[in-house]
């Protein structure tokens, strides 16, 4: 919003801007959820599981216990948590996601996000080069590895 500011940019080109700034967010936030399960640890750079072994709120674990059965989410409940996480346990929640949809869900989102802030992005008069660049970033977001 810094940018668009210093640009003169008008209120209504403002809040736009700033509804693409809070969906880029939402899009790191899941890409890094989706990192933290499904990367190599030569990819991450940390370990790989961390928001299991810390029991975050991701939208990968709401989305699991959503689609879990009743015998899956008491594997999940000793699971996440756990610091004393096996790769094997890891592998098993990697599997579960795939298995019911939930990285695909996720990955659709993140692209359905991408498009909407494209779509805002239209609207918005500013440099094309700058503009090109910030597409750039949004691609970014959805394909980066670590």
């Amino acid at each position: 919003m810094l940018g668009g500011l210093l640009a003169g940019k008008n209120i209504e080109e403002m809040k736009k801007i700033e509804e693409v700034g809070e969906l880029l967010g939402l899009v790191f936030q899941i890409k890094d959820n989706e990192l933290s399960i499904f990367a190599s640890e030569e990819e991450l750079g940390k370990k790989v599981g961390i928001d299991i072994i810390e029991n975050k709120k991701t939208h990968y674990r709401e989305l699991l216990y959503q689609k879990s059965s009743i015998e899956e989410k008491e594997f999940l409940n000793k699971t996440f948590g756990d610091e004393n996480l096996t790769f094997d346990s890891i592998m098993k929640v990697r599997e579960m996601m795939i298995n019911k949809g939930v990285r695909e869900e996720l990955q659709n989102k993140m692209n359905d996000i991408v498009i909407k802030s494209k779509n805002i992005l239209t609207d918005i008069e500013f440099n094309p080069n700058s503009k090109e660049v910030l597409i750039s970033f949004m691609d970014y977001l959805l394909y980066r590895t670590k």
